[in-house]
């Protein structure tokens, strides 16, 4: 019975890590960090039972700080930039999303005001200054 319960534990969490990585190409595309978390997520699923795993996901975890900084540099000129950029583009597909009238259109454009609003929190370093605001009580 033991052997059984960790099969289907190991096969649930298989099939879990590659949902969460097939997740990645139609959801990659997507402002703010899009496929990313999927990816991580996807990963650490799969690196439970995975040496091959393990060791992507420590090499995505050692090089995601960089890839935010070539992505959010720390000039002011650039931060502004993005700022005002992913606040229109958040606007936007507000508006959108309002005043549009099929259901797959709102979807898009509520997912595009989530993606802003996210790499709005990464500009910045907003997401760290909150962090260690919440960690600090």
């Amino acid at each position: 019975m033991n052997k059984i319960r960790r099969f289907f534990k190991r096969f649930g969490t298989d099939i879990a890590g590659y949902t969460c990585l097939i997740l990645v190409i139609p959801v990659g595309w997507l402002p703010g960090p899009g496929g990313i978390p999927l990816l991580i997520a996807g990963l650490g699923l799969l690196s439970a039972n995975n040496q091959w795993a393990a060791s992507l996901l420590e090499y995505v975890k050692k090089h995601s700080t960089t890839l935010r900084d070539i992505f959010f540099p720390k000039n002011k000129k650039i931060e502004l930039a993005w700022d005002i950029g992913l606040i229109s583009i958040f606007f936007l597909a507000f508006y959108f999303s309002v005043t549009a009238d099929e259901w797959y259109i709102k979807a898009l454009c509520t997912a595009v005001a989530a993606g802003s609003t996210t790499a709005l929190l990464f500009n910045r370093s907003r997401l760290d200054r909150i962090h260690t605001r919440i960690k600090k009580r």
